[in-house]
């Protein structure tokens, strides 16, 4: 078993696991939960993820085309959102009510319908039902991880004054740049995050090109009067070679990936010639939500006040009415 695991297994549910969701079932079984259940939209769907969940890790839990049947029939300790975005706030409320701690995937709520304004009430409602509750409420922004790992690598530096990222992602039919900032976006202002935790945005400072596939943003953060100067570019494309790239004052580094010894994927960075291996942020993030749950870790990596403030920036950043 790898490393950041739980020490009694929690029972945790996934909603929505034909995409991006297996692979959080996989990692919470990685950590030391056991999948009780998912969530999907149709029994063929359901089918189908069973399987592959089956053939990845030995999934012997249920499936459900019901929220709340899943709910009231398994009583999971988490919820895993991974459902479209405009699914999140939903789910997240039916289960905060049905006492779950929930994780949540990237951005913590979306609806283009709706103003940044009613967005943002939506976000904050739900950081105050769980707070309430007194249940963990996070978000699946897992880059923040990485800032240990990069300190380790290239030096830590507390006051930066510049950041920059390059995140580029292949999507089986292209996005809107709009599209690609909703779901790219949150990740590097979790690292800005991360470095600077009390940022505020200076709206005064941002400036945007949303063309084709490609949102490339720039704007200042400021934190107890330090400004950090910040340039961000995320698209997608047809496929690889994909830019991974991400850094504080120039120092840059790439992120890579690849298989472990124990079998569990790893993540790399490299820059200036050196290298760092270490745990993919993904596992880090799952490992640590679930130590949280149990009482052994304070917070989770990215909290939901966090989730909030990432939220808040990104929606400042891409100018949504």
């Amino acid at each position: 078993m790898p490393e950041s695991c739980v020490t009694n297994s929690l029972r945790v549910a996934i909603v929505g696991a034909s995409g991006i969701g297996r692979h959080h079932a996989n990692w919470h079984d990685a950590v030391g939960s056991t999948v009780v259940a998912f969530v999907g939209t149709t029994p063929e769907r359901c089918h189908e993820s069973a399987q592959v969940l089956t053939k990845t890790f030995g999934f012997q839990g249920q499936a459900y085309t019901s929220l709340d049947e899943m709910l009231q029939q398994e009583r999971p300790d988490v919820v895993d959102i991974c459902s479209p975005n405009e699914t999140h706030y939903d789910v997240a409320t039916r289960a905060l009510a049905a006492d779950c701690h929930v994780l949540c995937e990237k951005p913590l709520v979306w609806d283009a319908s709706l103003s940044a304004h009613q967005i943002l009430e939506q976000a904050e409602r739900l950081q105050d039902m769980a707070s309430r509750a007194n249940r963990h409420l996070g978000m699946c922004s897992q880059l923040a991880g990485l800032l240990p790992q990069y300190d380790n690598l290239v030096g830590p530096s507390d006051r930066p004054g510049s950041f920059e990222a390059v995140l580029e992602t292949t999507c089986a039919s292209l996005r809107s740049a709009r599209d690609v900032w909703t779901d790219m976006g949150p990740h590097p202002i979790s690292l800005i995050l991360a470095r600077f935790p009390t940022a505020d945005l200076d709206l005064s400072t941002v400036t945007r090109s949303l063309h084709g596939h490609e949102a490339k943003v720039t704007f200042d953060v400021i934190t107890n009067g330090h400004r950090c100067h910040c340039s961000v570019i995320v698209r997608d494309l047809p496929g690889p070679p994909l830019q991974r790239r991400f850094g504080f004052d120039g120092r840059c580094v790439d992120i890579a990936g690849q298989p472990g010894a124990d079998g569990y994927y790893r993540c790399v960075l490299r820059g200036d010639g050196m290298e760092d291996e270490g745990t993919d942020p993904m596992h880090l993030l799952i490992g640590q939500f679930a130590r949280t749950v149990q009482g052994e870790e304070k917070t989770p990596i990215v909290t939901a006040a966090t989730a909030v403030q990432n939220l808040q920036m990104q929606l400042g950043v891409v100018g949504h009415d």
